[in-house]
This record gives structure tokens, C-alpha cells and sequence, in this order.
């Protein structure tokens, strides 16, 4: 891209585009660190409201199971197959 003409992009004007390239650095960094920290605040405001809706919930009780001790065991060789 040659540096003499710069495009908007959408959702952004060619200022805004230009005032974000004559920022230092440390600023830029300052406000990802910022927007990361606000993101990672809400995923944990989320994860503690989901702790406690499944707290509130009861477990579903457990149906018990039959045991199936009479199952034919099956046969090491494998029948009417060819190999």
C-alpha cells in the first residue's frame, strides 16, 4: 500500500485511522491492557452468576441401574465373516 493514499476502512474514518498511527505506543498498549481488563472482569461477573445458577439447581437423582451379569460373552472368533 503506498503511503501517499490511505483508505478508510468500514467503521472507521481516515482521521481516526490517522490519529490511531501518531499514538505512542505505551498509549495504545495502556488501552488494549484497559479493554482486556474490562473483557476478563466479564467473563468472571458471567462465571459466577453460571456457579450460582447451578447451585440453586438440585442434581436430577440417579435411576438405578441394572446390573448385567448375565450377558453372553462374545467369542473370539468372528462368525460367517471373512477376512
Amino acid at each position: 500500500m503506498n503511503k501517499g493514499n490511505t483508505k478508510a476502512v468500514v467503521g472507521m474514518s481516515v482521521e481516526i485511522i490517522k490519529a490511531k498511527r501518531t499514538q505512542k505506543p505505551e498509549v495504545r498498549a495502556a488501552a488494549r491492557e484497559a479493554a482486556l481488563r474490562e473483557i476478563k472482569e466479564r467473563n468472571k461477573t458471567k462465571q459466577a452468576a453460571k456457579k450460582a445458577e447451578t447451585k440453586t439447581k438440585a442434581p436430577p437423582a440417579k435411576a438405578a441401574m441394572p446390573k448385567g451379569g448375565n450377558k453372553p460373552k462374545p467369542s473370539n472368533k468372528a462368525k460367517g465373516q471373512k477376512r
